[in-house]
């Protein structure tokens, strides 16, 4: 769960299953570059070997709307969307 004052997001990997989600600096890489003060990054890291296709996906909720859904949603292709 992220959380800036009230506000509340939910962050969750669900495919593929266990992969740790990260916190990152924002920091400048370089002199040169302004900084971000009281900032994070969040996200994740995945190793594939070349030409290893896999499904991932993420899923962002405001905090409400995550407590009141009683099952995850359905992962389906890209294909599969509809427009």
């Amino acid at each position: 769960m992220l959380k800036q004052g009230d506000k509340r997001l939910f962050f969750e990997v669900m495919a593929p299953e266990q992969i740790p989600i990260e916190e990152f600096s924002t920091g400048p890489p370089n002199e040169w570059d302004d900084p971000n003060p009281d900032t994070r990054q969040v996200g994740f890291h995945m190793d594939l070997e070349p030409g290893t296709a896999t499904t991932v996906a993420v899923l962002l909720a405001p905090g409400s709307i995550h407590e009141s859904i009683s099952a995850l949603p359905p992962l389906r292709p890209l294909a599969q969307w509809a427009e």
